[in-house]
């Protein structure tokens, strides 16, 4: 059984505190937040853009592609077809999305639920801006879905990016977890926060059969940091892609970061992600996916 490691906790958050200000920069290179950024773009009307980032995020799980190409298919898709309601936008690239080519019949389902809610949500979108967790009950109410369903929670986190790109200040809840998918898990067991007997093996367990456990790993961490969870997500996500890029070797994936960045990592931002390599870095214990 998978199980939070407690003497991770504090290092983990220590770092993670003297870093915050990584995460506005990884958030400000991040590919998804370029596609939000050319969407808004495209669109010109915030509200419609929201709408269109929020209800691609629910329907963006079990891709064909990865993530970064899935958002910056849809922002050029929606950059052709700018001048289409929301409803047609949305079913027409989930019947068109390369990405989307498995179960594309549960995600229109889903989609149409999300269109049906179109009233609603622009005459509370101000109040949505305000209140990010009264958005994240809106979403799981309009789904059907729980609060801490990564789709519900992936779309708060995109729906922020949205009001970021527009240059809006944005506070953002303690209580919203992560959205717990295959890299945040795969970080749980490299930073060491969580430890399971299989090792890194045991990423895809964690995210399908313990996502209540990796949420309740990261919370800790981030209250203790005083860092929103939601926004280590993209933390975790880029360092986690990173790490599986240089098949586990930390100086590597320090190096591709720098490369991604296109800025030298500073000696604190390099602790950080020393401590989500913790398993690679101090222990070598480590069993290659």
């Amino acid at each position: 059984m998978p199980r939070i490691v407690e003497e991770r906790i504090s290092p983990i958050a220590e770092a993670l505190r003297a870093s915050a200000d990584l995460i506005d920069l990884l958030e400000e290179r991040d590919l998804q937040y370029a596609a939000v950024t050319k969407i808004l773009s495209s669109i010109g009307d915030l509200k419609k853009a929201s709408f269109l980032i929020a209800g691609l995020a629910s329907v963006s799980y079990m891709l064909t592609t990865k993530g970064e190409e899935h958002w910056l298919a849809f922002s050029s898709y929606v950059a052709e077809n700018s001048k289409l309601s929301p409803n047609r936008i949305l079913t027409g690239f989930i019947e068109e999305g390369r990405s989307l080519a498995r179960f594309r019949a549960s995600r229109l389902k889903r989609i149409n639920r999300w269109i049906s809610a179109l009233p609603e949500f622009e005459a509370r979108f101000e109040e949505f801006r305000e209140d990010l967790d009264e958005f994240r009950r809106f979403v799981a109410r309009v789904l059907n879905a729980s609060m801490e369903d990564k789709t519900v929670v992936f779309s708060v986190k995109m729906f922020y990016y949205a009001l970021k790109a527009a240059d809006l200040n944005v506070s953002i809840p303690m209580e919203i977890p992560v959205p717990v998918d295959r890299r945040v898990a795969l970080v749980s067991l490299t930073s060491g926060l969580i430890e399971h007997p299989k090792g890194l093996t045991a990423a895809n367990e964690l995210r399908n059969r313990y996502p209540g456990l990796v949420r309740k790993a990261w919370g800790r961490v981030c209250r203790l940091a005083q860092v929103p969870p939601l926004r280590v997500d993209t933390l975790l996500w880029i360092v986690g892609g990173f790490l599986e890029k240089s098949k586990f070797k930390y100086s590597l994936a320090v190096k591709l970061v720098e490369e991604w960045l296109r800025v030298r990592l500073n000696a604190k931002w390099k602790d950080l992600i020393r401590e989500l390599s913790y398993r690679v870095v101090e222990t070598r214990d480590i069993h290659f996916l």
